[in-house]
């Protein structure tokens, strides 16, 4: 009973060391090692959206912000400018229920399934892939 006792205690304090690793290692400046970096956000960078040969390239620099969605998942909000919300509007309505790949400083970000067309001039994208690579282009710039 004892030995089972000091496993489950060598775990807990194995358990909390990783978080503090994480929780530390998470704060600041971002890495290419997978850690979620502090939210970032306020850097316009040059995205560009593609259905097979359909292409939007909004006039205006996008807006990125990295954050957290109410369940505590990292995600990243795409801002687009007054001029740009039309025409995003038009280009996602045309591609309903298809993959739209989304290329930031050249590089593709993800591939999401449009679900409707977005007309508010703001997008949504959830998921550890997507957070990592975009803190790399916030912090950095384009490579």
């Amino acid at each position: 009973m004892e030995l089972v006792r000091d496993n489950v205690i060598n775990e807990v304090f194995r358990a909390i060391a990783m978080v503090f690793a994480l929780v530390l290692g998470s704060c600041g400046e971002p890495t290419t090692t997978g850690v979620l970096p502090a939210p970032m956000s306020g850097k316009g960078l040059p995205a560009a959206f593609s259905a097979g040969a359909d292409v939007f390239k909004p006039a205006q620099q996008v807006k990125f912000q990295n954050g957290f969605d109410g369940a505590g998942m990292p995600m990243v909000i795409l801002q687009f400018s007054p001029e740009d919300r039309v025409t995003l509007g038009e280009f996602t309505g045309r591609h309903v229920g298809e993959a739209v790949e989304l290329r930031v400083c050249g590089e593709v970000l993800s591939a999401p399934v449009v679900q409707e067309a977005i007309t508010g001039g703001k997008l949504v994208l959830s998921g550890d892939d997507v957070w990592g690579k975009m803190a790399d282009f916030l912090a950095n710039g384009c490579p």
